[in-house]
């Protein structure tokens, strides 16, 4: 055999005798094995990854539960129990807050009241409800709720459905801050007890134009009222001497809205405060007998969840809702770096 034909009949037979070797030992299937894990653990990183994306954009949608058993007691006659009142045979739960005493004005405490500290990821306007144990055929009690150390407002809690001794009831919404807010609740009248609150965030549809007094939260003597005629809605805000009146915008966009606002003003010419965000400014109101309109300015909002408050400046004013749209571009003024 010539010598080239011999160098290459070897190197063929090393060549195929070394693959032999190879796949004899398990090291090139290992090798595919490798790779392919390496690609099944890349699929499931981005799995896991936009599992935790889509987890993440939904932590306002979740409810946020504070049990009796966290709840703070300070004053006269408010207690944490688990059994039933006396004479009672429905309650089944894990216990509650005690309302169930008459206050003794001779004691030198203060009366009971409950504080729950619940922690919202996000500033805004929630939901709050109540879980609560009322005896079977006592009838409906009321209670009343500060929150983060402002008057809300008073609540009846209705009776349970025939049956039962328990209920959950959505009682209001309220403005939280992010973080910790306090949820302090006072007896007001009758025996009840709380299992529970919750909170859930009022997500708010995106470009709504126009909203109501009703529709916001009121604190201090600040009232919803319905005695006048030619209002908009189901009612309007009564302005006094002290309180607020706060509103959650959801805005589609960053930029600048126009805002308007109804209301009626009889008895002189009115200012009105405005926070928007934590910027204040002051608004008038001038002398008008029936309901009208005025013009609250330009704000500049977030994309978003924003908070808009009406603070008492001067008393004795309604109003009847606000209305946000957003300015057109051509009426925005361009600013140019100089050249």
């Amino acid at each position: 055999m010539p010598d080239p034909w011999k160098k290459r009949f070897f190197s063929i037979l090393s060549f195929v005798l070394l693959s032999f070797l190879l796949v004899s030992l398990g090291l090139i299937p290992s090798l595919a094995k490798a790779e392919s894990t390496h690609l099944v653990t890349d699929v499931e990183d981005r799995t896991l990854m936009n599992a935790s994306q889509d987890s993440s954009t939904n932590d306002n949608s979740s409810s946020i539960v504070v049990s009796s058993k966290d709840a703070i007691l300070q004053g006269y006659g408010v207690e944490k129990r688990d059994t039933p009142y006396t004479g009672d045979t429905l309650y089944k739960g894990d216990g509650y807050v005690s309302f169930f005493y008459d206050y003794d004005p001779n004691s030198g405490k203060s009366d009971g009241t409950a504080t729950f500290k619940v922690n919202v990821p996000t500033a805004g306007l929630y939901r709050l409800s109540l879980g609560y144990y009322i005896p079977a055929g006592t009838g409906s009690k009321d209670t009343s709720i500060e929150v983060n150390g402002t008057m809300s407002e008073n609540i009846t809690l209705a009776a349970p459905p025939k049956g039962a001794a328990v209920n959950e009831k959505i009682l209001t919404k309220i403005m939280l801050n992010a973080g910790t807010n306090e949820l302090t609740f006072a007896r007001g009248w009758g025996y009840y007890g709380i299992e529970y609150v919750k909170v859930e965030f009022a997500n708010l549809p995106a470009a709504i134009s126009k909203i109501e007094a009703e529709d916001g939260v009121i604190t201090g003597e600040v009232n919803i009222e319905a005695a006048d005629t030619g209002y908009s809605g189901s009612g309007y805000a009564a302005f006094k001497s002290t309180g607020s009146l706060t509103f959650a915008y959801n805005a589609p966009s960053s930029g600048l809205y126009n805002l308007a606002i109804g209301y009626s003003n009889p008895n002189g010419d009115k200012k009105t405060q405005l926070v928007v965000n934590g910027q204040t400014s002051e608004i008038s109101l001038p002398t008008t007998a029936s309901y009208t309109e005025v013009s609250g300015g330009k704000l500049m909002l977030n994309s978003g969840n924003n908070i808009l408050q009406f603070n008492v400046d001067s008393d004795q004013y309604h109003i009847d809702y606000v209305k946000l749209s957003a300015v057109s571009p051509r009426n925005c003024i361009k600013l140019r770096k100089s050249q």
